[in-house]
């Protein structure tokens, strides 16, 4: 949305299952729309069969939706208000690297992330464990900031969670196993 002021929001969407539904302007889609105006128009240059008009109202959307990602003043969070504790936070990082190493406020939002891991750290509000989903997430963004140990760590953390299969799924932490079958 583009409103009178010229600020550019995200719509209303469910970011992640844990969020509910219905949250305006969150972080996670506020990045993939980001990442996905940005690809386009690196797309389009690349390809050669550049409309201009379009990039430059992409490139447009993009530094829009940037300038305003929601955050409480020092870090990034979920969506305006919010106070839980959410992987959303990370996305600026990965899969979505739409933010510099450099952005204090993305910074502080992983290492919230991190150091709170625990308490939304499965997909679902059980357990007490971290999914190797979000481990995995969480080691790619220690990744992009240089933190080798945390990654790998996470990373570890992650494998002792492979099934049967050698498969990941969402929990499989002992006393608490739901898989996608």
């Amino acid at each position: 949305y583009t409103h009178p002021d010229g600020s550019i929001t995200f719509g209303k969407t469910t970011d992640l299952e844990r969020l509910g539904g219905a949250v305006e302007n969150p972080f996670f889609s506020s990045c993939g729309a980001i990442w996905s105006f940005e690809c386009a128009v690196k797309a389009a240059e690349i390809l050669g069969g550049v409309d201009s008009e379009l990039c430059a109202q992409f490139a447009k959307m993009a530094e829009g939706l940037r300038r305003t990602l929601p955050n409480d003043g020092t870090k990034y969070v979920p969506y305006k208000g919010c106070k839980e504790n959410s992987i959303a936070v990370t996305t600026g990082m990965y899969p979505y690297p739409v933010l510099s190493v450099d952005d204090p406020l993305e910074r502080a939002a992983v290492n919230y992330f991190y150091d709170e891991r625990y308490s939304a750290g499965n997909m679902y509000a059980v357990g007490s464990g971290l999914c190797p989903w979000y481990a995995s997430w969480i080691a790619s963004a220690m990744s992009n900031y240089g933190i080798s140990d945390k990654s790998l760590a996470l990373l570890k953390e992650a494998s002792a969670q492979i099934g049967y299969f050698a498969e990941h799924f969402e929990i499989n932490e002992k006393g608490v196993i739901m898989n996608p079958w």
